[in-house]
This record gives structure tokens, C-alpha cells and sequence, in this order.
């Protein structure tokens, strides 16, 4: 993947790279805290690994993306059913990751997925009703939703700004992504507070900053602030407190959630 994405964006910069991960391989931890965790067993097939492959590059990846058995496995079988498309449970995992994304970017963006194989050899696996359900993949989940959950489905492209970037390079960022806030970080990557385009606004409607200084003294405390472990009730808490939660690992900023992450997220649950 990390060969193709680099010759492709040789040809367009602008295109973004997402890798699909199952739960229990490491690839996803790596891209995202630089070491993996414990790796265990998961059921889908022809995707993932429990060790290190040398030949992928991560620098040439914007994101990686964790997917679920039941996510896998229930998305292929609507392939089938909806779409007439008999691919296997890698493929469902892809389609599961791209919806994901297709509902964050929203209209207008162009989204290519990859189905690598068939359904054939898994008639006797997750095409079969029986197999799913003594794998207890028919079932609801009984445990309580966390953070990292909703993270999973979530593209994991974050946008944040250093302390001596200038107003106007911010302005720029926050227009061309779309976004009303970002994290601003240390050059380790540590998160220090937030800036929000309305205080940008403020700034230069006021004329207490150029376009040309820093937004140092725009730099709003870090609030708001979850573990990937927490609760979504926990989240809840913290959204009708304010606009955005900040999920912060291992002292680094892993992603933001908005009130609409959430609604989309609960949405799809129900």
C-alpha cells in the first residue's frame, strides 16, 4: 500500500491514503502511537499482520483505520444482499471504512475503495447464518461504548497547529480543511490548548494581532479533554460543556470529536 500511495501522490499530492487495520493487528497502533500493541487473534482474513512488515512506510500513509470482525463480516454480507458485489470480509472492512469516511467528509469528494477478494471461500464462515451467530456476530455488543470505539470508525486525519505558526497560516489551514478549531501542539506533539477561528476573527476585526504574528496569544487552555478508554457517557458530558472533546493518549492528541461524531456514531448504533 505505502508503494502505491507514494506513486500516486507522486502524480496528485492532494490525494490522501487510508489503510484498513482489524482489531488484533498492530498496524493501526503503530501508524498512530509508533509502537504496537499486544497483537491477538481476529477472525477476518488476508488483512493485518502480528509483526512488522519491512517494506511499508508509514510516512506515506494519512491515516489508518480500525475495523471490527462484526464490522467486516456484516458489511460484506450487505454487499452481497444490497449491492449484488460477492467480495470477501477484507472488503467489508474497506466498504466499512469508507462509509465511515464518506459520512465524515460529507458531499462533493471522491472516495476509491479497494475490494481485494471474493466471497467464495467463506460460504461456510460469515456467509453462513449459524457461523455468525456462534460467533456472536448476530448479537449486540453487552459492554459499555468507549471513546476509542467511535474513534475507530473515524477518520483519524488531524489537524493541529504549532505556537509560532501566524495568524494568517492558520486562517488558511482552518479554511482549506473545513474545520472551526485545532489543537495546537509542541513540536513533540504534546497538546498545549486550542485555537478557534472565532478568536482569529476577533483578532484581526479588533486589531490586537497582524496577520503576520503568531497566534501564541490566541492559544485557548486545553478543555474538554478524554481518554480513548472513556465513556461515551463521559463524552457526552464533556460536548454539552463545550464544542469539542480532545482525545489525548500517552500525552499526545490522537483526535478531536464534535457533537456531530457523536450523533452520527449513536445514529449508526441504533
Amino acid at each position: 500500500m505505502s508503494g502505491t500511495s507514494k506513486f500516486i501522490k507522486e502524480k496528485n499530492p492532494r490525494i490522501r491514503t487510508v489503510g484498513v487495520d482489524p482489531e488484533g493487528s498492530i498496524y493501526y497502533d503503530m501508524f498512530h502511537t509508533q509502537a504496537h500493541g499486544e497483537p491477538h487473534t481476529y477472525k477476518v482474513e488476508g488483512i493485518g499482520e502480528d509483526m512488522v512488515c519491512g517494506a511499508l512506510e508509514f510516512e506515506w500513509l494519512d491515516d489508518v483505520m480500525q475495523v471490527s470482525d462484526r464490522e467486516c463480516f456484516q458489511m460484506a454480507r450487505r454487499l452481497t444482499r444490497e449491492e449484488g458485489i460477492f467480495a470477501g470480509g477484507s472488503s467489508g472492512g474497506a466498504v466499512h471504512a469508507a462509509a465511515a469516511l464518506a459520512r465524515e467528509l460529507g458531499r462533493h469528494h471522491t472516495i476509491v475503495v479497494i475490494l481485494p477478494d471474493s466471497g467464495a471461500i467463506y460460504l461456510s464462515k460469515f456467509f453462513n447464518d449459524p457461523w455468525m451467530r456462534d460467533n456472536g456476530f448476530f448479537d449486540e455488543e453487552h459492554r459499555q461504548a468507549s471513546v476509542r470505539d467511535l474513534l475507530r470508525g473515524k477518520s483519524h486525519i488531524l489537524h493541529t497547529a504549532l505556537p509560532d505558526e501566524s495568524v494568517k497560516e492558520a486562517i488558511a489551514r482552518l479554511k482549506r480543511e473545513g474545520i472551526s478549531q485545532m489543537p495546537v501542539v509542541t513540536d513533540a506533539g504534546e497538546p498545549i490548548g486550542m485555537v478557534h477561528e472565532i478568536d482569529l476573527l476577533n483578532a484581526i476585526v479588533e486589531g490586537t494581532h497582524s496577520r503576520t504574528d503568531t497566534i501564541t496569544g490566541l492559544v485557548k487552555p486545553l478543555q474538554g479533554v478524554i481518554d480513548p478508554d472513556g465513556s461515551i457517557d463521559q463524552l457526552r458530558a464533556i460536548l454539552s460543556a463545550d464544542n469539542v472533546a480532545v482525545v489525548v493518549a500517552g500525552g499526545k492528541c490522537v483526535g478531536i470529536i464534535t457533537k456531530i461524531d457523536l450523533i452520527d456514531y449513536l445514529a449508526r448504533r441504533s
